[in-house]
This record gives C-alpha cells, structure tokens and sequence, in this order.
C-alpha cells in the first residue's frame, strides 16, 4: 500500500475544448467575474454558458459576429457540450455563435451560474 498523495488536482470531469469570439462589451463583463477569482476566464465561460441554457429562449444569435470581438477559449463539461452541439444543429449557427449567445444570457443571470460565491458577488456589486 503506497502512502503517497496523488499528484495534481483532481479531475473536472470530462469536458470538450471549443472557441467562441465574444463580443467586447459581453468578454469585459466575463473579465469583471474572472477578476474575483483570476486564472478562471474558462471556467467562468463556461459557466455562464449553462446558466444561458437554462434561459435559451433569450439567446440572440448572432450570424456575423463584428469586428470587435475578442477569442476566447473553453473546456465546456459533456453535458454541456452536447445540449451546444443540439442547439448548433437546431439553429444552423456555429459552436462560436451559439456559445456567445448563452455567455450574453449568462450575464442577464449571474446568480444561476455554477461559480464560487465569491465571483457571483463580485458581478453583483458591480
């Protein structure tokens, strides 16, 4: 019997890389909850993308994203990914598209997403 610690942080679960371009405005609100807890920018995407699922019918999908965009990038958990790729089929609009969409309804619903307390207060305050 070994009495060595595991190496490392435990696992997240598995979970699928996928890049959206999000626009300005909506990436420096992300930035103001990333700033509660830095070195999150893609769990806090991520977050916020389930917590835009859960309030899709607001999603404004966007079919031409602007020239003011930043890329972002994000390990989405599978569950996630996979209500993603329906709404991909169902809408005929890119994973990036789509993604943005629910981050933009994320925000309208902070308190719903799966993050620290701590970040959801920071986007509270502000």
């Amino acid at each position: 019997m070994s009495t060595k610690r595991p190496l490392g942080r435990p696992s997240k679960g598995d979970r699928a890389s996928a890049r959206t371009r999000l626009p300005q405005p909506v990436r420096a609100d992300v930035d103001v909850l990333v700033s509660a807890h830095p070195g999150l920018l893609g769990e806090v995407v991520a977050a916020l993308a389930a917590a835009g699922l859960r309030h899709v019918n607001e999603a404004v999908f966007a079919s031409s994203p602007s020239q003011d965009t930043v890329t972002t990038w994000t390990r989405l958990p599978r569950p996630i990914r996979n209500a993603v790729d329906e709404l991909v089929a169902s809408t005929r609009h890119s994973i990036g598209e789509v993604i943005a969409a629910l981050v933009a309804v994320g925000l309208r619903h902070v308190e719903e997403a799966p993050l620290p307390a701590r970040v959801r207060q920071g986007a509270l305050m502000t």
